[in-house]
């Protein structure tokens, strides 16, 4: 083969070759890649990160949403209402000093209470102590209408008045308080809700008393007057519920009546508590 075929070939060779490392080298840019440039804040303004993507050469960009979530922490202290609504009565006891007790008319002996608390968390923000203050309004209901209260007596005292026709008697004492409480609540973040249990005492303070009778006519003759009730109530309790729903029992470790003056006698009530 003569020399300048030889050349020509060889030219044509490297020219093919070329065309082929070309090919080779677009197929290999046709490949997908994705590379993250930078990540930044472009306008402050709007609280978002920007991702700029290179794809085979086009730039563009996704936006991130950089919004906080918001977590609720739980209080160290929180505040809570309770309704009470249940029924009193009275647990005699022997020994009776003066006149005996008049009987009561237990499913018409009401006790409504209204107490603000505050509960510090122990443990977990699940275990709480609890304190506040509270009101209590007792109305026992005597079975006898004709039950006359006797004020201003050394001992309670009380006749039956069989003259005038009598429709309702009753009892009525109120008294203020300290609820003392330990609670657990299976929601740390919120003392209403999930399940709970407390238990705890109460201390109250007798503020006012009264007698009502309750004419047929309509007429309403209200005295008022301590009745040898004890001036203090300390009074055990416990609330179990679930949600903002429970029931509660309490059971008063004081005397009803003032030591010597009335009956041996213990207070307790029972019901529904609303959170």
């Amino acid at each position: 083969m003569k020399p300048r075929y030889i050349i020509t070939l060889a030219i044509g060779l490297f020219f093919i070759g070329s065309a082929f490392a070309q090919t080779d080298s677009a197929e290999i840019k046709k490949e997908k890649r994705i590379v993250i440039i930078k990540k930044t804040h472009e306008n402050d303004s709007i609280q978002r990160d920007t991702i700029e993507i290179n794809l085979d050469n086009d730039d563009f960009d996704i936006e991130l949403d950089d919004q906080e979530k918001s977590v609720y922490q739980p209080q160290g202290i929180i505040n809570e209402g309770a309704f009470n609504f249940g029924f009193a009565g009275l647990m005699r006891g022997t020994n009776p000093v003066g006149n005996e007790l008049p009987e009561l008319s237990n499913g018409k002996s009401l006790h409504i209470g209204l107490e603000q608390s505050w509960g510090f968390n122990l443990i977990a923000h699940k275990v709480r102590f609890w304190t506040g203050i509270r009101y209590d309004i007792m109305n026992y209901r005597f079975s006898n209408s004709n039950v006359r209260l006797a004020a201003d007596q050394p001992n309670f005292s009380y006749a039956l008045d069989s003259l005038n026709n009598s429709s309702k008697s009753k009892l009525v004492v109120n008294y203020i308080g300290v609820p003392l409480a330990i609670g657990y609540n299976s929601d740390a973040n919120n003392a209403d809700e999930g399940f709970w249990i407390r238990a705890g005492v109460n201390a109250g303070y007798r503020v006012r008393a009264h007698s009502k009778v309750k004419i047929e006519s309509g007429n309403k003759d209200k005295l008022f007057d301590d009745f040898n009730t004890n001036n203090f109530a300390v009074s055990p309790f416990v609330y179990l519920g679930y949600n903002s729903v429970g029931i509660y029992a309490r059971m008063t470790t004081t005397p009803f009546f003032t030591e010597n003056q009335g009956a041996a006698a213990n207070a307790f009530q029972f019901g529904i508590v609303f959170m």
